[in-house]
């Protein structure tokens, strides 16, 4: 495992270079897509938390801060997709109560 490397405040630009926000995608993302990737992604983060977790347990290559990190990565992703839920439940239910 690698190290990571501190960032100098110069070179900020070119580090975020590679990353692209979403005001500048050059394809429209829709909202159900975005929804259906971050879903994904966090289903993705628990399953490499339970392998971790299995590598861990039957002594594989694989540290007690990695495994820790896996989980809490994990953990945050799966509280974040609760939040962006209830938010979606919140806005039904407004949408819902308004009168015509």
């Amino acid at each position: 495992m690698n190290p990571i490397q501190p960032i100098k405040i110069g070179s900020l630009p070119q580090a975020m270079s590679g990353i692209s926000s979403p005001m500048t995608a050059s394809s429209p993302v829709s909202f159900q897509d975005m929804l259906t990737g971050a879903i994904s992604e966090a289903n993705s983060g628990q399953q490499a938390a339970q392998l971790a977790i299995q590598d861990g347990l039957a002594g594989n290559d694989i540290t007690n801060a990695e495994v820790f990190t896996a989980v809490k990565k994990a953990d945050m992703s799966l509280r974040t997709m609760v939040q962006i839920r209830n938010k979606l439940v919140d806005a039904f239910n407004e949408v819902q109560n308004l009168r015509m």
